[in-house]
């Protein structure tokens, strides 16, 4: 009652007892299990719906029989965390059988878990010799030594492996040897080998640029002298063919210091408004001979005062000018100036040229800033040119720490840009403030839309009133629709559709208008309407392109009461005839240049001497004491530069100004001159 009353429904609890010898180990097991209703009541009583069965069990008998046949040792145990805790239940040792020398011992451990508790098993058997399958072993051992050779061959292999990789490095060393000083060699050569084309560049320089100087410099001369038309047609074409020259020598030694990294870059202030409208003045005659109008336009927001090379940046201006220009038969060419959207610091412009022209097929525009590379490379191509420009273009774009690139449409004009860092200069000094003009009403009449716009935000940026007109039918719609209108300034272009500047001022005046006139003038223009221009009683003029400074300048000047025309001119010789002409010693051997450069200083009433040759320079310089002396430097007896060494050592003579004559035009030759 007391064991039932403790188990659970199901459960079962195993107590071990001792038994006799023969008999072994002996344990009960016990479970509760539920009693049918039909029961007595006196079981029902007593076990309360549950009755307590009990089982003696004999553990020898239960396992002797298979223990003994099969020479195992077994023990078991009985694990419970009720009464019972841990009881042995079985123990048998294994009986020795003759089974040879012991290989090995095995064991192994089981357990089986029921709900109250445990059964741990523990198989012992001892493993003999003759009880080993040989078959298996053998094949083992074949299979070891099978290995075993294995691996000897594999570390064989590995050695052998080592040995050759060790005579193959030797061999590589000895080739890397023989190759390092062929590379050696190889770079040498190719030192000596530039250094020769340097060498060769440079006098090649100087032996084409020598003759150039003579027929630039003689046709320039000769052009001033009285000519027929005929004549002057001539002397034309040989004067272009001799700039044409020049420009493909500079494009051959711009390129040659480039490839041979030479070029090198200055990083000086200059005023970049100036750079630019300088650039754009030097292609204003050709662009007027041409009938393109040429125009410029650099935002006023942008500060001028920059540092970098103005000199190459003006040479990339010029090239892409150039350009334009040569494709572009009608219509205008706008060079622009405005600071890179991308660029938050605003050390970065973009330059940007644009034409009307002929325009570049898409399949051109990745090559067209190749070296030697045009557009119409074909025998009969209408455009001359030797397609170095763009090419020395991009180079130093990308020296300038920007690039180029081109936007074209076959027929529709091309857009050529680049972009450079050019950093701003902070100067103490302030830059003319704007709205000088403020309260001035000026009227544009021009019949280019991109020149209106350009002046327009020029004159807005200093304060004025615009106003604007195409020809004058808008002009006198202008007046008709705004009655308040009435301008202090007009500035009208020479060249419109219906009628010209001087017609359109005339129907200016007939009309009783007192307001100040301002022609615009191509540069071709000029000479032959100066007259013109003071007989119409026209207050100023201004010539194309149009300079900021000078825009800006001449308005004010009209506006004060000034012409600006009555006061220009230069000087006459009567007002410098009390100054004594400077006497000047010309040291030169080539007989063409020594005859141009003594054309040139007669030419302006120069006092000069003549040498041709060092040692004769010095004589003559000790002797005459020239204020200026013009030393070229290749000369037959003794170099301009050890001429003027010697010269220099003369107390009297070593405060005398030296200016070198020279074609030389290689990197280090100014250095070099102006050294000594």
């Amino acid at each position: 009652n007391a064991l039932a009353s403790i188990l659970k429904s199901g459960e079962v609890l195993t107590l071990a007892g001792e038994g006799n010898e023969l008999e072994g180990k002996k344990y009960w097991m016990f479970k509760v299990v539920g009693v049918d209703k039909v029961m007595s009541k006196e079981v029902d009583e007593i076990t309360n719906n549950h009755a307590l069965i009990g089982v003696l069990v004999d553990s020898a008998k239960l396992f002797d029989s298979s223990v003994t046949s099969t020479g195992l040792a077994l023990t078991i145990f009985s694990n419970a965390s009720s009464l019972s805790a841990r009881q042995l239940l079985y123990q048998k040792e294994s009986i020795k059988e003759d089974n040879g020398w012991a290989v090995a011992l095995l064991e192994e451990e089981g357990m089986t878990q029921f709900p109250s508790y445990s059964i741990k098993l523990n198989i012992k058997k001892e493993l003999g010799w003759q009880e080993v399958d040989k078959e298996l072993v053998f094949n083992a051992l074949l299979i070891g030594v099978g290995v075993t050779l294995l691996i000897i061959a594999l570390v064989r292999a590995k050695d052998q492996q080592s040995k050759e990789l060790k005579q193959r490095n030797v061999v590589i060393e000895r080739q890397v040897a023989e190759q390092t000083k062929e590379l050696a060699l190889t770079r040498d050569q190719a030192l000596e080998a530039s250094r020769v084309k340097s060498e060769f560049l440079a006098s090649m320089s100087h032996e084409i640029r020598t003759p150039l100087n003579a027929i630039i410099g003689m046709s320039s001369l000769l052009e001033e002298t009285p000519l027929n038309t005929e004549q002057k047609n001539y002397i034309s074409v040989f004067k272009k063919a001799g700039d044409t020259l020049l420009s493909l020598v500079n494009d051959i030694l711009d390129l040659s210091k480039i490839e041979a990294q030479q070029l090198v870059l200055e990083n000086i202030s200059f005023n970049l408004l100036e750079t630019v409208e300088e650039s754009v003045e030097i292609y204003a005659l050709k662009a007027a001979e041409n009938d393109v109008e040429l125009l410029c336009h650099v935002d006023e927001e942008i500060s001028i005062n920059r540092m970098g090379d103005s000199a190459r940046l003006r040479q990339i201006i010029l090239n892409l000018i150039s350009n334009a220009l040569k494709f572009t038969e009608q219509g205008e060419v706008v060079v622009r100036v405005s600071e890179e959207p991308n660029d938050k610091d605003g050390e970065t412009l973009r330059f940007s040229v644009s034409d009307s022209g002929i325009g570049i097929p898409a399949a051109k525009l990745d090559a067209i800033f190749a070296s030697f590379t045009q557009v119409d490379s074909s025998t009969t191509r209408k455009y001359g040119g030797t397609g170095l420009g763009l090419s020395i273009s991009r180079s130093l774009s990308e020296m300038m720490g920007g690039r180029i690139w081109v936007e074209s449409e076959e027929g529709k004009g091309s857009n050529f840009c680049f972009t450079a860092k050019l950093d701003a200069v902070e100067t103490e000094a302030l830059e003319a403030t704007n709205n000088t003009l403020t309260g001035i009403t000026v009227l544009i009449v021009d019949d280019n839309a991109v020149c209106r716009d350009i002046i327009k935000s020029k004159l807005l940026a200093n304060g004025a009133i615009v106003h604007e007109a195409c020809d004058a039918e808008q002009v006198n719609t202008l007046f008709k629709n705004k009655d308040e209108i009435k301008p202090d300034i007009i500035l009208v272009d020479f060249k419109m559709p219906t009628m010209n500047g001087f017609e359109f001022i005339e129907e200016l005046k007939s009309r009783g208008l007192s307001s100040k006139l301002i022609m615009m003038l191509g540069a071709a223009d000029l000479n032959h309407n100066m007259s013109r221009i003071k007989e119409a009683g026209i207050d100023a003029y201004l010539i194309k392109p149009i300079k900021r400074s000078e825009l800006i300048q001449q308005l004010e000047f009209v506006q004060s009461g000034k012409t600006s025309i009555s006061s220009a001119g230069t000087k006459t010789a009567g007002e410098n005839a009390d100054l004594k002409p400077l006497k000047i010693l010309l040291v030169e051997d080539n007989p063409d240049n020594l005859l141009t450069i003594s054309a040139i200083l007669d030419s302006i009433d120069k006092n000069y001497i003549t040498a041709e040759s060092g040692n004769e320079g010095i004589e003559k310089a000790k002797k005459e004491k020239p204020c200026l002396i013009l030393m070229d430097i290749q000369l037959p007896d003794l170099s301009g530069i050890d001429a003027v060494k010697k010269i220099k050592q003369i107390p009297e003579l070593a405060q005398i100004p030296v200016a070198a004559l020279t074609a030389r035009a290689m990197k280090g030759d100014r250095e070099e001159f102006l050294a000594h």
